[in-house]
């Protein structure tokens, strides 16, 4: 009995299988698209018109991915954390850089992997093929080979929306301690687009034609997609932008993305760099400054490189003052649970 328990609980915990991403598959998708999102259907018919069709078969043959190995290593409930809170806060230095603009996606130095934040819904790839137009459609509408990826794995039963979870636990587990990460990393794939000036809303009120031209070609290949998800919040209150559970759940969010990535970058024997910004930050009513402090924890925790888009200086000096305190106040050895509630306490103080 105690056998079968075990292996239910190992099976309830592995990652959800995976299509194989193919060509046909986006092309599958452009058509319905064509029938009710003729936008949407004519930006992703032209990012894949960008890649020649060997080169784009070769290059989803090639792409990793990567599911969570071991989910239950970040399961947090009302009456659970994972045993990894029970972890000492590291001790040394660690440092951030930052940039006030979107995602460059330029190249970096040799001696690091570097990851892209995708900033994803709780099912991966949200509305990229029905609606919604915010940084996660946006870089699916850019990326061909992770659209295919995506369009390659359907849920039968909601036609637009993929059947990949990157937060397990059922229809509220966007809800804080309601689920689970379960992050994805996407290797080797190339952006041909940048699309600009239609972000959000604007998208539905820009004529074709401007969205069309206004998405320039680029050839930037070799990108690593992280995608992972922000828990939503009710509302934009500060008394639960700031709770206790809601910084725990952004941690933990976090930790679970970036140890994966750290973990490919280490199989290549390289550093790891995560690209990041305000996840969760919108539609999902989080704080930008609490989004940065649990981000920022986490990769000063993990000892890894973190780099900050859309956060101009004054986000960042603030961010960067609650962090300094938090690591002036935090006594050595003690563990993450007690540097997440000192969290809490100086970002209930100083964010206003």
């Amino acid at each position: 009995m105690i056998h079968t328990i075990v292996l239910l609980a190992a099976l309830l915990n592995a990652p959800p299988a995976f299509n194989p991403p193919t060509d046909t598959a986006l092309l599958t998708a452009i058509g319905i698209m064509d029938q009710k999102y003729p936008k949407k259907g004519a930006l992703i018919t032209k990012e894949r018109a960008q890649l020649a069709s060997p080169i784009f078969d070769h290059e989803l043959a090639a792409m990793q991915v990567v599911p969570c190995p071991n989910p239950s290593d970040f399961i947090l409930s009302a009456t659970q954390i994972p045993s990894y809170f029970l972890n000492p806060l590291r001790s040394g230095p660690s440092q951030a850089s930052y940039s006030p603009n979107f995602y460059s996606y330029d190249p970096c130095s040799p001696n690091f992997k570097q990851f892209w934040v995708d900033f994803a819904n709780r099912t991966l790839g949200g509305g990229c093929f029905t609606e919604g137009f915010v940084q996660e459609e946006i870089m699916v509408c850019e990326i061909p080979s992770f659209a295919a990826a995506i369009a390659a794995n359907q849920d039968p039963k909601r036609p637009g929306w993929c059947a990949l979870v990157t937060r397990a636990g059922g229809s509220n587990s966007s809800r804080v301690l309601l689920g689970n990460p379960t992050p994805w990393l996407f290797e080797g794939i190339t952006r041909t687009l940048n699309v600009v000036n239609c972000y959000g809303s604007q998208f539905d009120t820009f004529p074709l034609q401007q969205i069309l031209m206004d998405a320039l070609p680029v050839n930037q290949p070799n990108l690593n997609i992280l995608a992972m998800s922000a828990p939503r919040l009710q509302s934009k209150t500060l008394p639960e932008q700031t709770n206790i559970n809601t910084i725990r759940d952004l941690f933990n969010t976090a930790y679970a993305g970036f140890i994966l990535a750290m973990q490919s970058a280490a199989q290549d024997k390289k550093q790891c760099l995560i690209n990041t910004g305000p996840i969760g930050a919108g539609l999902f009513n989080n704080n930008k400054i609490v989004v940065y402090l649990a981000q920022r924890l986490a990769a000063h925790q993990l000892d890894i490189a973190i780099n900050f888009y859309a956060y101009d200086n004054t986000a960042v000096q603030l961010g960067e003052k609650i962090f300094g305190e938090l690591i002036q106040t935090t006594s050595a050895g003690s563990p993450l649970s007690t540097a997440l509630a000192n969290l809490q306490v100086l970002a209930s103080k100083e964010i206003h």
